[in-house]
């Protein structure tokens, strides 16, 4: 539970370079949005939304992405993290 609210209030602790998804009844919610390096999170929210344009409704769920560049090393969550190779 305390692992669970961690991660469902990373990015508002972060705030910079972090969004929060929730899939809900097969719709898409920001919970949270802190713009990132460049265009990267816009790439990644666009990709996102033609995935479940394409694919139809997501389970219901709940992510992190996380886009600077992998500075987080010592955070035991599960989060997405998107960087250049």
């Amino acid at each position: 539970p305390k692992q669970q609210e961690e991660y469902g209030n990373f990015c508002a602790t972060l705030k910079h370079s972090c969004a929060t998804l929730l899939f809900v009844d097969g719709q898409v919610y920001v919970k949270h949005f802190y713009g990132g390096y460049q265009s990267r999170h816009r790439a990644t929210l666009h990709a996102i939304y033609r995935a479940v344009q394409k694919l139809g409704p997501m389970p219901d769920a709940q992510i992190v992405i996380e886009f600077t560049d992998g500075n987080l090393w010592q955070v035991d969550l599960p989060l997405l993290v998107i960087t250049r190779p």
